[in-house]
């Protein structure tokens, strides 16, 4: 398998949005044109009120009262809030220095401004500078050495309150050695931090470093894990990577039959090296295995393969279709419920010979980027520890079982 590279790893992020909190904390809410406001707010600025001040420089930025949007006439204002202490004027600010707006750009004057902006209380600007300075995506320039290193500190306390992104930057400064000395260890450990909280791209170069065997001696067994943890969400270059390794046996037991059937997903989103295998192995037909798939709907409503969820002994027991309804109100993907929006998504799981669901895989998913693919794959969890497995075994050992669950926000 070719490496991950780092340009691929970025390019999956996409554009970073602006933090809700510091969106909405900063914005004075606009106005139609307003003369008597505007020369009450300009009164109250000029003499001394730093409230004041600071919105009557935003709304230079906003058109706030009506007026014309003006940063060079917002920067003076805002330079003389933020001197009285107003963190958010001195974020605003900041941010005119960085781009280049109103005034030349200046990043040299734009740190200290976002240093007194978090002092003041505003902890949500430390993921908003981490990430505008590591993420190529948030700015025309490439990032460079010194801007992670002007970033670091600023994600290092990110990470302390929690910040994922924050936590991928820092696994990429250790493992790159951008703005700080390399460090294996602390890559890996702050990778990890970032994947166990939903990162697909620290997934897959935790993949990536276990296989390479650059940063870390290489470790087949951790390459598979965390390419099998990649997939669950979402990564079909980890669907790759694990069918792969199926066919080759490194870091998990040789499954030819297992490898087809992941190649043979693949070939039907479009990958051509999966349809090049398929085409060079014909004991493997794709059409065979598509009939080796059982569709949900084709279970027999109130067969014994039942799920039970209930901490009554007498026991709660569900067909799998009426629990997999039950599971994706329970399950919704959280950037798509504050959205309120619905979606659908379709994923495929081989039955063990133990009875068990095994490397469930997401081949449809819609609208793409909410999460309903991770969702869904949470839900076989559910189903996958609920079942009776003997029955399951007995009558669906080695086929495929494709299930789909629908979102519909409530309202």
């Amino acid at each position: 398998m070719k490496p991950v590279s780092m340009k691929s790893i970025w390019a999956a992020i996409g554009l970073a949005a602006v933090l809700p909190g510091i969106a909405s904390a900063a914005v004075v809410v606009a106005t139609a044109a307003n003369p008597q406001a505007l020369t009450e707010i300009r009164t109250r600025a000029e003499h001394g009120d730093v409230g004041s001040q600071y919105a009557w420089g935003v709304s230079f930025l906003r058109g706030t009262y009506g007026q014309t949007v003006d940063p060079a006439q917002a920067v003076p204002w805002l330079t003389k809030a933020s001197d009285a202490g107003n963190p958010l004027a001195a974020f605003e600010l900041a941010k005119l220095y960085d781009d280049g707006t109103g005034v030349a750009r200046d990043s040299a004057k734009a740190m200290p401004l976002y240093q007194k902006a978090l002092d003041g209380g505003r902890s949500e600007i430390a993921a908003y500078v981490c990430d505008r300075y590591t993420n190529p995506g948030t700015a025309a320039e490439p990032k460079s050495p010194e801007d992670w290193a002007k970033a670091f500190p600023f994600c290092q306390k990110a990470v302390t309150a929690g910040d994922t992104d924050a936590a991928w930057s820092l696994g990429v400064a250790y493992y790159e050695g951008w703005g700080v000395t390399a460090d294996p260890a602390l890559a890996v450990q702050f990778l990890q931090r970032a994947a166990n909280r939903g990162k697909l791209p620290a997934m897959e170069l935790l993949a990536q470093i276990y296989s390479d065997g650059k940063l870390l001696p290489r470790d087949d067994a951790q390459t598979f894990a965390w390419n099998r943890i990649a997939a669950r969400n979402g990564s079909r270059r980890a669907v790759l990577a694990m069918a792969h390794s199926y066919e080759t046996g490194e870091g998990v037991t040789a499954d030819l039959p297992e490898a087809a059937r992941l190649y043979e997903i693949l070939a039907r989103t479009g990958a051509p090296e999966a349809a090049a295998w398929l085409k060079a192995h014909p004991e493997f037909p794709a059409a065979a295995l598509r009939a080796n798939i059982v569709n949900l709907g084709d279970i027999r409503t109130g067969l014994i393969l039942y799920a039970v969820d209930s901490n009554d002994p007498r026991f709660t027991t569900l067909d799998m279709a009426a629990y997999i309804k039950r599971l994706s109100e329970e399950i919704y993907p959280s950037k798509a419920l504050d959205a309120e929006i619905g979606g659908t998504a379709t994923a495929e799981c081989r039955f063990t010979a133990s009875g068990d669901l095994d490397d469930c895989i997401v081949v449809d998913e819609s609208p793409k980027g909410y999460g309903f693919g991770p969702a869904l794959i949470r839900m076989t969890d559910k189903l996958r520890d609920s079942g009776n497995r003997d029955a399951w075994s007995d009558k669906y050992a080695g086929k495929v079982l494709r299930l789909g669950a629908r979102w519909k926000p409530q309202g």
